[in-house]
C-alpha cells in the first residue's frame, strides 16, 4: 500500500471537534509545535483512510 501524505499530524479539528489525521503544508508551517505555542491558526488537509494507505484530500481542517 502506498501512502499519499508526507507530514502527518493527528488533529482535533475546530470545524467539528473530532479527531482527524491531517497533512500539514510545510511551506506555511515549518514547526507545528512552535506555531501552536505562538497561537497561530494551523491548517491541514484531511487524510482519508488510514496511516498506511491514506490519501490527502482537499478538505481543510484547523487545529483546535
Amino acid at each position: 500500500m502506498v501512502r499519499d501524505w508526507t507530514y502527518l499530524i493527528r488533529v482535533i479539528a475546530e470545524e467539528d471537534g473530532r479527531i482527524h489525521l491531517g497533512q500539514i503544508d510545510t511551506t506555511k508551517f515549518r514547526d507545528v509545535g512552535h506555531c501552536i505555542f505562538e497561537e497561530e491558526r494551523v491548517g491541514a488537509h484531511a487524510i482519508f483512510a488510514s496511516i498506511s494507505d491514506g490519501a490527502v484530500t482537499r478538505q481543510s481542517l484547523h487545529v483546535d
